[in-house]
């Protein structure tokens, strides 16, 4: 062999292996005490190719951009990685930072939030919070207790003390506008200066998204009743529509520690006081037969923006059942933050945070978790399935088994040994046996586990308990 062609050879294969991502090899060098990794070619590079989902994307984490409250960060490059991807912003899109005085406006917060989300290639659910302590101030009956104000309390260092529903609606409904207007991507960017790269950077992702509070029922993040919320929903859409009508209202979810029960008892208050006419999706953490047990058919989409720990493939089994039940998005993971390593109380017990950090994309020293690939191989796998073709699939006794259509490649079917589960704890998560055989009427199907691993197989194949699997008929690969 010619040295000019053999050197060609090694050339190509140095590419193919790059573009490989998180191979059988380099996914078996994962340890999962320190989190390394041989990461050979890291991260998907095709960013010249990447456009951004026209509607809101399935897979998705919670992550504020603010670093400064992270154990650790992941890189645009890692986030890169995960697309297409959404990502709830909490602590970011509060009046009080970003009209700290009343007509004067700072935004230099969510610029930067919405252009990090550029880069990373992640389209933002903002999470909008309706306080400003010039607007509250001296209202004592809507200061919270001191021990979740802000200088006592991490998660809420970026929330005015003061929490009730806006005195001035009338001022909130203009500070909304130009937010809105602002981020939207059309050419009406408001009446504050911007940055023309900044511009092009709205126009290619804009803030289509926006969740109105959180927990409004039982928590710390609202002084107020059903009643108040909802004329701040009604005062919200409003403002929201008036200046971008493609704009999206999601409404708060119920307290999170509630069940199906609650859930329901949370709708049966919200939709008889009007509030079905304030918002575009629902939020609900509870299977869609629970909403519909109040409102009857399905009228809007329902999404599921908790973020929840877990190991990676509780996560992944829970994502699946989201997608299974009929959901539109499903928000599953998180990078680990000053306030989440706080309450978990973990005290430097080294065994206590090495499980903490499991359940999160990094660890402490910033190397990926095994969720991160994890959620990386849901997101390379089922991306962009069609919503509402997902099919059971029989797959035997003690197995659950999905089949998830695309509009451009073959069905990718799922398999994972036990039944649906709803959350982590769920006593259906600890039935079932180590091992299943699933077979198939396939005469070769490439099968794919949860963190990357694939193997050509034929007719059946071994599932273990603590792995999910993805396989695709290698005959049809490539069609309808």
């Amino acid at each position: 062999m010619k040295k000019g062609i053999f050197a060609s050879l090694i050339v190509l294969l140095l590419i193919v292996i790059a573009l490989g991502g998180c191979t059988d090899e380099n996914i078996d060098n994962v340890d999962e005490t320190n989190g390394t990794v041989d990461e050979n070619g890291g991260d998907d590079e095709n960013g010249e190719s990447f456009s951004f989902p026209s509607s809101i994307p399935f897979f998705g984490g919670e992550e504020d951009f603010n670093k400064e409250n992270d154990i650790a960060s992941l890189t645009t490059e890692d986030w890169s990685g995960l697309a297409p991807i959404m990502s709830r912003t909490p602590n970011v899109f509060v009046w009080d930072l970003i009209e700290p005085s009343k007509g004067e406006f700072d935004f230099t917060l969510t610029d930067a939030v919405v252009s990090d989300a550029f880069d990373s290639w992640i389209v933002i659910c903002a999470q909008l919070w309706p306080f400003a302590s010039w607007d509250q101030e001296g209202k004592e009956e809507c200061q919270v207790p001191e021990n979740i104000r802000g200088e006592n309390n991490h998660m809420f260092e970026k929330f005015p003390d003061y929490r009730c529903k806006p005195q001035d609606m009338e001022a909130y409904q203009s500070f909304l506008k130009e937010l809105v207007e602002r981020y939207d991507g059309d050419d009406n960017f408001g009446s504050y200066p911007i940055d023309d790269s900044l511009k092009d950077k709205i126009r290619q992702n804009p803030v289509i998204y926006w969740e109105i509070m959180n927990e409004v029922d039982d928590g710390p993040f609202f002084v107020g009743t059903l009643e108040d919320y909802v004329d701040i929903l009604r005062n919200t859409y409003e403002a929201i529509k008036e200046a971008c009508e493609e704009c999206q209202v999601i409404i708060a979810h119920a307290k999170f520690e509630t069940g199906v029960d609650e859930t329901k008892d949370y709708y049966s208050s919200l939709i008889p006081l009007g509030a079905g006419n304030y918002f575009d999706i629902y939020h609900v953490c509870d299977p869609i037969s629970a909403l519909e047990a109040v409102i009857g058919s399905l009228d809007k989409p329902v999404v599921t923006l908790e973020s929840g720990g877990g190991m990676p493939s509780d996560m992944a089994r829970i994502a699946i059942t989201y997608a299974a039940d009929g959901f539109s998005s499903c928000l599953t993971s998180m990078v680990p933050d000053e306030f989440k390593y706080g309450i978990k109380e973990i005290g430097g017990d080294p065994e206590k945070e090495e499980e903490f950090f499991k359940e999160y994309l990094l660890y402490k020293n910033g190397s990926k978790t095994l969720q991160y690939y994890a959620l990386q191989t849901l997101t390379t796998e089922l991306g962009y399935f069609e919503r509402e073709k997902v099919e059971p699939y029989e797959a035997g006794d003690g197995v659950s088994g999905f089949k998830f259509y695309f509009e451009d490649k073959a069905p990718v079917y799922v398999f994972f040994i036990g039944e649906m589960a709803w959350a982590v704890d769920d006593p259906a998560l600890q039935l079932g046996n180590e091992e299943e055989t699933v077979s198939l009427d396939f005469e070769q199907f490439l099968v794919k586990d949860l963190y990357g691993n694939e193997e050509i197989k034929s007719q059946s194949f071994t599932l273990e308990w603590s792995n999910v699997y993805f396989v695709t008929e290698i005959s049809n690969q490539g069609t309808d």
